[in-house]
């Protein structure tokens, strides 16, 4: 089960890595699992006592690793105890005579429940356990070559790295920001790759992506446009991606400025209005100030008024439709 874990893991990241910058795909994992770590050990006590237990298992296999001296002399033991068990193994397979010995003997030893049915079960057992010494020479010799022993400490330190975080519960909120700071600047980078009118749906789905992003929980109080922390990071993406949607002429001017154009719909996305086809705008001028209505087809759902920074002149009681056809 943890193979097809890991190998699910492993397909994920690649994939990510291949679509967005890698060194952002490898610190927003990295923090999601230091975060999910965090909320495993808070919610599951049974469930903590066993990642402690996996840290002092981790922690010793480490300190085996660094005491090299101790380590080489283990290694070096252990193939040699292999060696000669293999060498006993293939005298009994290539010999019937030690084959039936071994099979009284080690009948002998076990109770009338265990005992070896055949010479030809206890020959298939024999070969495996063969097998199963030669697998061990060679991890032996490998975790003697120099890089595959860098390798192996490499991948200890790491992991206990991680499992730190189930005793570092004060950077759980800390980590739930970056990892959506590193989220929006994975949406961002994907609108630098929309360079074709090809790519004009994958910009059109950025804005729907972005809009019901902002609508998912950050806590039991807060949604994702509410978090003071985001809005910034929020705000800059949105600009690009509205910038774009005009490059590709998907929105219609509204009022032949672009700042201010932009400026009247981010409200827009902020809102709940389910179909952005059928939005429809209505700016009117206010002194310094324009008032925008918002239509979802015919129904009024939005009155809002943004300053009108920039000094746009336009004609007044004009309904522009959101997206251009």
């Amino acid at each position: 089960m943890k193979s097809e874990e890991n190998n699910l893991l492993e397909n994920l990241e690649r994939r990510l890595k291949k679509e967005y910058n890698e060194i952002d795909i490898e610190k927003l994992l990295n923090l999601i699992y230091r975060f999910s770590l965090i909320i495993c050990a808070q919610r599951n006590k049974e469930e903590k006592g066993r990642l402690e237990s996996e840290s002092k298992k981790e922690e010793s296999k480490l300190e085996r690793l660094r005491n090299k001296e101790a380590l080489i002399e283990e290694l070096t033991d252990l193939k040699k105890k292999k060696a000669k068990e293999i060498e006993k193994l293939d005298k009994i397979i290539n010999n019937n005579e030690l084959l039936i010995r071994e099979f009284d003997e080690r009948n002998e030893k076990l109770t009338k429940y265990k005992k070896i049915f055949s010479p030809d079960v206890l020959l298939a057992t024999i070969k495996k356990e063969r097998k199963q010494a030669l697998i061990e020479i060679e991890e032996a010799n490998k975790l003697l070559e120099a890089k595959n022993y860098v390798k192996e400490v490499t991948i200890l330190e790491n992991d206990l790295d991680l499992l730190k975080e189930i005793r570092n519960t004060d950077n759980k909120e800390n980590y739930k920001i970056e990892i959506q700071k590193l989220f929006i600047k994975c949406l961002e980078d994907s609108i630098y790759k929309v360079d074709t009118q090809e790519h004009k749906k994958h910009i059109i789905s950025l804005l729907h992506i972005l809009r019901y992003y902002n609508f998912v929980l950050f806590d039991e109080n807060r949604f994702i446009k509410d978090v003071e922390e985001l809005k910034e990071d929020i705000e800059a993406v949105q600009e690009k991606i509205l910038l774009k949607l005009y490059d590709f002429k998907v929105l219609n001017p509204i009022t032949k400025d672009i700042e201010t154009d932009i400026g009247i719909i981010r409200p827009i996305l902020s809102t709940r209005i389910l179909d952005f086809a059928n939005i429809i705008i209505q700016p009117i001028k206010q002194e310094n100030n324009i008032l925008i209505k918002v239509y979802d087809g015919n129904i009024e759902e939005l009155e809002y008024s943004i300053e009108n920074l920039n000094n746009v002149d336009f004609k007044n009681k004009k309904k522009i439709k959101l997206f251009a056809k």
